[in-house]
């Protein structure tokens, strides 16, 4: 009886909170989980329209490498959106949290260029190199921020 109360415990709260399940997570979490299903499906759909480089401004070419620019965004706001929906209600991620992060990023991105073909696209470990460095670079700007903001709130 006491474990089957205790698993009526588990709701779609962020990871490492508990809430009965009658009992509804605030609304910024519901808000933090759309703008991350709406930034993945985006994303998505940005990295396998087929021939999208037609549609980007001829502008856009002049800047060097700015497809791997492009790459290297997309992902640092995928873990941005993320983040901020991992920390909702001011919970700091620890370093297996970030750590896991990383780890899904990286293979999110894998996963993400090689299914480009499936479109006609071609996969290019050069993308997946700024994907993981959008990652990382998103991931050292958060903990940074991170760790300042715990000092000032401690002060």
């Amino acid at each position: 009886m006491i474990a089957r109360d205790r698993c009526a415990l588990v709701s779609a709260a962020p990871l490492g909170t508990l809430t009965p399940m009658n009992q509804r997570p605030p609304q910024s979490h519901a808000l933090r989980r759309y703008a991350l299903i709406f930034y993945w499906v985006a994303m998505f759909v940005g990295t396998h329209w087929p021939k999208i480089e037609k549609y980007a401004p001829d502008e856009l070419w002049l800047i060097p490498h700015a497809d791997k620019l492009i790459h290297a965004t997309l992902y640092a706001g995928w873990v941005s959106v993320w983040w901020w929906l991992l920390s909702a209600g001011g919970t700091h991620l620890s370093a297996a949290a970030t750590n896991w992060l990383i780890a899904g990023g990286v293979a999110y991105a894998i996963l993400d260029e090689s299914t480009q073909l499936i479109v006609g696209r071609t996969p290019d470990v050069k993308d997946w190199t700024a994907d993981v460095v959008g990652i990382l670079a998103a991931v050292t700007i958060l903990q940074t921020w991170q760790r300042r903001r715990a000092r000032h709130q401690t002060r």
